[in-house]
């Protein structure tokens, strides 16, 4: 009804169904711009908002769109790997690890921003694979990716798990976030995490990668230990 408001007209219909069949069939037509004055302006925002947020999820959250993000990932070809880190991830180009570099941030705010937000469309997975591959292929990002979708919004990653309202695409974003911890500690040949260093805070630039991914990785299994 809230919906309704924000359109030309309202319609309030009562339908019976008798023998697969409509039966009677009532209409009013209200004048949107006559009930708005009688109506709170708060009111009135807030139907907006929502109308707004109806739209997108209409237009965003629908197969054909992450079809089509998927049809632009299997269309990059990327080299062949089975490992948590590309083995030969040194040897890739400047010009390789830019492209894979911007695919890693448009997939994150695909995945982060929308996906979580839907159900199991075709092709959602496929999304999910591809950015652990790219991930795989270019390990140095694992970490900005970590800070900015895990570490820095910890208890919206969090309640992600609780409030995704797909059982497989929570799993797929579990095994994501597992991912980019597995890629740092290999490529950073972390042997051991200290409790202790999660709550040392030092500026910006002056914690050097392989300690601010100790960090990082350490306060995430403790806020995770507390949801228990």
């Amino acid at each position: 009804m809230l919906r309704s408001l924000v359109g030309s007209e309202m319609c309030i219909r009562d339908r019976q169904q008798a023998d697969g069949k409509q039966e009677g069939e009532e209409m009013l037509e209200v004048d949107y711009y006559e009930i708005k004055k009688y109506v709170p302006s708060n009111i009135c925002q807030q139907v907006w908002k929502d109308n707004d947020r109806f739209l997108l999820e209409l237009h965003v959250f629908n197969d054909d769109f992450f079809r089509f993000i998927r049809n632009i990932c299997t269309s990059i070809p990327l080299p062949y790997n089975n490992q948590v880190v590309y083995a030969k991830h040194a040897e890739i180009d400047e010009e390789g690890k830019k492209i894979y570099k911007n695919l890693v941030n448009v997939l994150a705010n695909v995945i982060f921003q929308v996906a979580v937000r839907s159900h199991d469309n075709n092709g959602v997975g496929d999304i999910f694979y591809f950015l652990k591959q790219l991930l795989s292929l270019c390990p140095e990002e694992a970490l900005p990716f970590f800070q900015k979708h895990v570490h820095s919004n910890l208890k919206t990653a969090l309640g992600m798990f609780i409030t995704c309202p797909d059982g497989t695409i929570r799993g797929n974003c579990s095994n994501l976030i597992l991912h980019s911890i597995n890629i740092m500690i290999n490529y950073y040949q972390i042997t051991e995490l200290d409790p202790q260093i999660a709550g040392e805070s030092s500026k910006a630039g002056e914690v050097a990668p392989k300690l601010q991914a100790e960090r990082m990785i350490t306060k995430f299994l403790q806020d995770q230990l507390l949801q228990l």
